[in-house]
């Protein structure tokens, strides 16, 4: 007979904890700012991984470059640095960088194999205008998932 009793209070517990979670989750979605929030979410979220694999590719295609120039091969540096460049989303600030820092042997070929968006001349296809503007904003930017 116990054991009876203490099947039926298990089963009238369960259907109660279901029915509270259903009764939570119905209240949780008809909430006015429940779809707002749920995109606010999902794009922060987006932002976040697109950042990081921008990222984890520029410093990828860096990597690959200063093994190339290790190597002497100039040719293949020079396209590994054009990739890395079509990673940021400001890439005049990170061309002005390798001014400074890249030997003018390797330096100058990356200059005449750039298009012209890469230069600072007319609007730039990863957003805003060429030259160095536009300083806010996230520095890489994935150009593969929109």
């Amino acid at each position: 007979m116990s054991w009876k009793i203490a099947g039926a209070c298990g089963c009238v517990a369960v259907s109660a904890f279901v029915g509270y979670c259903i009764y939570f989750d119905s209240k949780r979605r008809s909430h006015p700012d429940y779809k707002k929030n749920i995109l606010l979410r999902r794009s922060a979220a987006k932002k976040k991984t697109k950042g990081e694999s921008g990222e984890k590719m520029f410093l990828k295609e860096m990597s690959r470059a200063e093994a190339c120039i290790m190597q002497g091969a100039v040719d293949e540096a020079v396209e590994h640095l054009i990739n890395a460049l079509c990673m940021t989303s400001q890439p005049q600030r990170v061309l002005a960088a390798f001014s400074q820092t890249l030997p003018a042997s390797i330096f100058e070929p990356l200059l005449q194999r750039l298009p012209p968006h890469f230069t600072g001349m007319g609007p730039s296809p990863m957003g805003g205008m060429g030259g160095m503007g536009g300083m806010g904003g996230d520095e890489f930017e994935d150009p593969g998932i929109d």
